[in-house]
């Protein structure tokens, strides 16, 4: 068993056993994700939320808490503070992210499903796989704002970003050619189809686990259902001439985390942005086990993602 695997599996509760009997999951239809909304539009889902002022309220305090945290861990950063202290800084900063993200989740303009996972039984092997679907939908003081917003979501999803504008849990992220397995310096996604290296993990007992994927992927943008962008990518075997880069998890005030990689061999995911600034990310994945904390864990994870394109576009200025 490999080393992911056994860590988790220590920490695996009593219900971990509960996948559903099926077949291996397949791209929804792009569109609201209509279970998540209770068959609502998009703005009526998220407008209700939003009307929940003390909740609201909440929201900011906790954005407001979490900000102050992570400055002061800059600062600290900046100027040499002990390692200790660091990291004494970098977990109250954790401990404030998780209080926001569970309001967040609460009546933030991101939200997410259960996660759910389905077990396949193949000739030559069980099959888990973990099925994420998160929602988000754009805040905007008017009409122009939500077009700037609309546009500047639409560019950072079709950008390689560079090592420091990274989101939180990428430790690897590079476009790919197929033919001879080198990493691209190219940061802009300009072609279908499309092939990308990324390598995705969070400390966890002293160690970093990371999930590396290879993945095939195809862009494209129509006028059809008003959707302004399409992505759907989907895992494949590397060719033999590529190499991943090596790379260790550093923390955001610098220290270094030894990194076991797991290869993952089998997954979807598809990014779905309309017109009218919702945007659904949807992610399955075959992690060979299934573990109730694992669906905790990435439930959480895909909110995280959710939260930080939300303070991405918020630093343009107040809604």
């Amino acid at each position: 068993m490999k080393v992911m695997q056994a860590v988790l599996l220590l920490l695996l509760t009593a219900n971990g056993l509960v996948a559903d009997e099926g077949k291996p999951p397949s791209y929804p239809v792009p569109g609201v994700d209509m279970v998540l909304t209770g068959g609502k539009s998009a703005k009526e889902f998220f407008a209700a939320r939003a009307a929940d002022t003390d909740c609201r309220k909440t929201l900011e305090e906790a954005k407001a808490a979490y900000r102050a945290e992570k400055d002061k861990l800059d600062t600290m950063t900046k100027e040499k503070a002990s390692r200790d202290d660091l990291d004494e800084q970098e977990r109250k900063v954790e401990n404030s992210r998780y209080k926001l993200l569970v309001n967040m989740e609460e009546c933030g303009p991101c939200a997410t499903d259960e996660v759910k996972s389905v077990k396949v039984e193949s000739a030559f092997r069980t099959e888990y796989w973990y099925v994420v679907d998160g929602s988000y939908q754009i805040e905007a003081k008017d009409e122009a704002q939500l077009k700037k917003k609309i546009k500047q979501l639409k560019q950072f999803l079709l950008t390689v970003p560079a090592k420091n504008d990274r989101l939180r849990n990428v430790i690897e992220y590079s476009l790919v050619d197929n033919e001879t397995g080198k990493l691209l310096a190219d940061r802009t996604i300009g072609r279908s189809p499309f092939y990308a290296f990324t390598s995705i993990g969070r400390p966890m007992l002293g160690s970093v686990f990371a999930c590396d994927f290879y993945s095939k992927g195809v862009a494209e943008t129509s006028p059809r259902q008003a959707t302004e962008l399409l992505v759907k990518t989907e895992i494949v075997p590397r060719p033999k001439t590529f190499t991943p880069p090596s790379g260790d998890y550093v923390s955001p005030s610098g220290a270094k985390y030894p990194t076991q990689h797991e290869i993952i061999r089998s997954g979807l995911s598809m990014t779905y942005l309309s017109s009218d600034g919702y945007l659904r990310m949807w992610n399955a994945v075959d992690y060979r086990a299934d573990l109730d904390l694992a669906r905790k864990m990435m439930r959480m994870a895909h909110l995280d993602i959710l939260a930080q394109i939300d303070e991405m576009l918020e630093r343009d200025g107040p809604k």
